[in-house]
């Protein structure tokens, strides 16, 4: 795999000729618009590259940790759901942590995997909580935590890509 130039040195010289070659070109501001669009998605793409990695090495771990959690917390329950949601907890709660360094593909097909037995954990839990388990509403909730805090932690590696250059008289016109 070839690392230099980087993905992010690729994007960010794209940036810097749109910015040298372009910009003092254009005319309209309906152009500068979309040239500053155009620079905001690159650096979008920017902080998505910087990012990803440590992303779904948290994403892992803590989906497995909560695998393990959910199959502890439904020991008792004697329900053919909550037998497959220990079951299931049982073997993705198993799994090692990841760390970097490791490759692409393998971290996103643990990743895969993990979101995929949840999916399946929340159909489980569902019919729990239909059923009236009220252990099973707890449960619930501690994935809905973790989905919320994904949700933050996902919006927080893209917001710096405000940043980037946009022209001043962008939306004069």
């Amino acid at each position: 795999m070839y690392t230099r130039p980087s993905i992010v040195d690729l994007l960010e010289s794209v940036m810097v000729s749109l910015e040298r070659d372009l910009a003092g070109a254009i005319q309209s501001g309906h152009a500068k618009a979309k040239l500053a669009m155009l620079q905001a998605t690159l650096g979008f793409a920017i902080q998505r590259v910087q990012n990803e990695l440590p992303l779904l090495v948290a994403e892992h771990n803590e989906l497995t940790a909560l695998h393990r959690q959910l199959a502890t917390m439904l020991r008792e329950n004697s329900a053919d759901a909550a037998a497959r949601v220990r079951q299931r907890g049982d073997e993705l709660g198993g799994r090692a942590d990841v760390s970097l360094p490791f490759t692409p593909q393998e971290i996103a097909a643990a990743c895969h995997a993990m979101s995929e037995g949840l999916i399946a954990t929340l159909d489980d839990l569902d019919e729990l909580v239909r059923a009236g388990d009220k252990q099973a509403d707890e449960l619930l909730q501690a994935v809905r935590a973790y989905l919320g805090a994904q949700s933050v932690r996902g919006s927080q590696a893209i917001s710096g890509a405000h940043h980037y250059w946009v022209p001043e008289d962008v939306f004069e016109s």
